[in-house]
């Protein structure tokens, strides 16, 4: 391990049907970079369980460099250090924004495209070699599409995600 590990999770956050939305943006400090390691994005409840309707999800990895305006409208998040030492973050995680995250004058890159059931879940736990690396200003955004594919036909009950990320430099 080079740097330190951190974890942000919600849990039960409603999702209205047909609505894009960013359920992950972790903006790198200006003087550290962001390995993501894994993120998950499941469905909370039995609505969807044993439904006939079954719905493939897709969310998208972005990264954001340079001038881009954050989504709004999220949920609270819970950031908590893997080893369980205090100390300042240097990074800002936010989850579950409700409104998308937008260029401006800077570049959001595609890095990949996933699809799931939502019954199953999706897991991103890519290879070491796979891993994402945000650099210093720049971001990760982990977005469903202004299709509304989160959750098309509005039965999902209730959405929960985590997302783990080492932090190294500028601690």
């Amino acid at each position: 391990m080079y740097g330190r590990m951190f974890k942000s999770t919600f849990s039960g956050v409603t999702c209205s049907a047909g609505v894009a939305r960013d359920v992950w943006e972790v903006l790198a400090g200006t003087a550290h970079v962001i390995v993501i390691h894994r993120i998950f994005i499941g469905n909370y409840g039995t609505a969807e369980f044993g439904d006939a309707k079954a719905q493939g999800m897709w969310p998208r990895l972005i990264r954001a460099t340079g001038s881009f305006t954050s989504g709004s409208g999220g949920s609270g998040v819970t950031t908590a250090s893997m080893d369980g030492i205090g100390g300042t973050n240097t990074f800002t995680v936010e989850g579950n924004n409700t409104t998308l995250a937008v260029a401006g004058s800077g570049t959001l890159t595609t890095l990949d495209n996933e699809t799931f059931h939502a019954q199953a879940g999706w897991f991103y736990n890519p290879t070491p070699e796979e891993r994402i690396i945000i650099a210093p200003s720049t971001a990760l955004i982990c977005t469903f599409p202004d299709d509304g594919t989160l959750n098309p036909s509005g039965d999902l009950s209730k959405v929960t995600s985590t997302i783990t990320f080492e932090v190294i430099g500028g601690l």
